[in-house]
């Protein structure tokens, strides 16, 4: 072997995927892509481009192949346009394969999200359960308490901590803020996501509600425990009266009627609005469901959303991803367990909101699957859809510096318009 034959290459092969659309979401009657390959080595490349079209239950569709060369220090651009039949989410997996390179890319797309249609599963006694569930946290006293704090206090603002009596007699405790300046203050509250303990924080023009759901401790301190294993989304999943998720919206309905009657400490009540995201952005349309003095209603990428869609999707494809591996680890038969979910199904409260809602998802989202998001979202009533939006990011279980300044924008001109 010659010392030529010996010295390494020196380049690299860049794949790019793209959609035509910026969103990767597509309404036509195609949908079209185009694969970029650089080559900067100072050979050619050769082989093969294939792509596969899988739906969101790792089905194959159909797919396609490329016969490739490319030349020393060029690119070469591929456009490919295919059809598609039902609308949904749809995953292309793109494999390259050339002399210097083997890769595989994944990138997700969207073909008419809002004729998305799956069969409601909502139980006959529905409404009933809520009703009666509400009523029974009304016979508990609740015991507000707010204290003021010397040492979390700043110079502009009044922080409190607060507590109150929920379902089951469990201690709630919650944040609150309020500028010191004199004035009446929109509320945001911040409900908080997957065992996430929000900490307190401060708005220049707003009032902060962030609440702290009850956790497993706290029922099994009330005596609730039922002998299931303590993770928190399947502590006592069997029964649908003892399903920690009930208490769980309690505590935000509880904290809504603490607020609203705080006017008097400069809190507007009439521009009181929701955030939350993954399990918190699940509570706050639920939550805004059975409370129509919500002003507005802010979620991102929103868990908990058609469960019989979502079960299928993550036991196909992402078996090992919340919530789904907690699931199938009760070992509790699977009709038994979407009885009870189904409860707790948000597009089975969705109809009733009355709010605008901002929803954001993530298309490569395995917690929040786009698909069941917009499942929910199309079960909104038509008159809260023509007030609502739906923005749709390319990334998973997550949201991005743009999409924050975009909602702190829609959150502003939809409080001032509920103001005036």
């Amino acid at each position: 072997m010659s010392l030529k034959e010996n010295v390494p290459k020196i380049g690299t092969v860049k794949v790019k995927v793209t959609s035509s659309n910026k969103d990767c979401i597509f309404n036509g009657n195609k949908v079209h892509y185009k694969f970029t390959i650089n080559n900067t080595y100072s050979t050619p490349q050769e082989g093969t481009l294939t792509y596969e079209i899988i739906t969101d239950k790792n089905k194959k569709l159909f797919g396609g192949l490329y016969d490739i060369h490319i030349d020393a220090k060029s690119s070469l651009n591929i456009n490919t346009s295919f059809e598609i039949t039902n609308p949904g989410f749809y995953d292309i997996v793109t494999k390259v394969n050339l002399t210097d390179y083997d890769d595989t890319i994944k990138t997700v797309f969207g073909y008419k999200p809002l004729l998305i249609k799956t069969v409601l599963h909502k139980p006959d006694d529905f409404d009933k359960f809520w009703q009666d569930t509400r009523k029974e946290l009304n016979a508990i006293a609740p015991n507000y308490t707010l204290e003021y704090s010397n040492e979390l206090s700043t110079p502009t603002h009044k922080l409190y901590n607060v507590s109150f009596q929920s379902l089951d007699n469990i201690t709630i405790h919650s944040w609150l803020s309020v500028p010191r300046l004199p004035g009446s203050y929109p509320v945001m509250v911040v409900i908080p996501g997957y065992k996430q303990k929000v900490k307190p924080f401060f708005a220049e023009d707003q009032a902060i509600f962030c609440i702290l759901v009850r956790n497993t401790n706290d029922l099994i301190k009330a005596g609730k425990n039922l002998n299931e294993e303590n993770e928190f989304c399947i502590f006592n999943i069997a029964s649908k009266n003892d399903f920690i998720y009930r208490g769980v919206v309690m505590d935000c309905l509880r904290s809504m009627d603490l607020i609203f009657s705080l006017s008097q400490m400069g809190l507007d009540t009439k521009r009181v609005f929701l955030s939350g995201g993954s399990q918190g952005g699940a509570l706050s349309l639920i939550t805004a469901s059975l409370d129509h003095r919500i002003a507005i209603c802010e979620t991102e990428n929103p868990v908990f959303c058609d469960f019989y869609n979502y079960y299928a999707i993550a036991s196909a494809k992402t078996p090992n991803e919340f919530p789904y591996v907690y699931y199938t680890k009760t070992k509790i038969p699977w009709n038994q367990l979407i009885n009870v979910l189904s409860y707790f199904d948000v597009q089975n409260f969705v109809s009733n909101i009355e709010c605008p809602c901002m929803f954001a998802i993530g298309t490569r989202d395995p917690i929040a699957p786009p698909t069941c998001i917009y499942a929910a979202f199309n079960k909104l009533n038509e008159n809260t859809k023509k007030m609502s939006e739906i923005n749709v990011l390319n990334i998973g279980h997550e949201t991005t510096k743009e999409y924050l300044s975009f909602k702190n924008l829609w959150i502003d001109e939809n409080i001032v318009s509920v103001r005036h």
